[in-house]
């Protein structure tokens, strides 16, 4: 990969997927080489798995981890940009909210784990474990954004608005 893929893109879920799973295995699901699943991480490539390849990743994954479905999330917003912005119920923003507490402590328990002088680098963050948090915090990203699209939608807003800080009591 030539380039960091935007983790909001099939490829971007692609990349999150492989961090997880490795390229092997997420080839030998899919029945396709490592170079294969490598460039539908590659933003710069215009391949992507196809459906039943895409489910078979994100069922994968979301075994692996528990965690939300990157290329489901990634076709569900983009079904909903294309189709118009419907309000989602409140159990779904809701859902969204809990899933970026979830993610947070995903990435907290990874850099314990990273951070524990018992681990392979000691107290010291190894390039390996850097990766995952740096994964780790993609995801977060990722589904950061699904909470301010669902908000967004819920309240109705249609367009950007101008967000100023030190407005509140605290």
């Amino acid at each position: 990969m030539t380039k960091r893929p935007d983790p909001n893109t099939f490829p971007g879920a692609v990349r999150e997927i492989l961090g997880i799973l490795g390229a092997a295995a997420a080839a030998a699901l899919c029945g396709r080489s490592e170079r294969t699943v490598y460039q539908w991480a590659d933003g710069e490539t215009p391949t992507v798995p196809d459906l039943r390849q895409a489910l078979a990743l994100d069922v994968a994954y979301v075994r692996e981890t528990g965690r939300r479905a990157p290329l489901q999330a990634i076709f569900g917003r983009l079904l909903t940009e294309q189709t118009g912005d419907t309000p989602p119920p409140p159990a779904e923003l809701t859902r969204e909210f809990l899933d970026v507490q979830a993610e947070v402590g995903h990435l907290a328990e990874r850099l314990r784990a990273a951070l524990d002088a018992a681990g392979p680098g000691g107290r010291a963050v190894t390039v390996t474990e850097a990766r995952g948090l740096l994964l780790q915090l993609e995801s977060l990203r990722l589904e950061i954004d699904e909470v301010d699209r669902a908000l967004r939608a819920a309240a109705g807003l249609t367009r950007p608005i101008r967000i100023r800080t030190g407005d509140g009591p605290c």
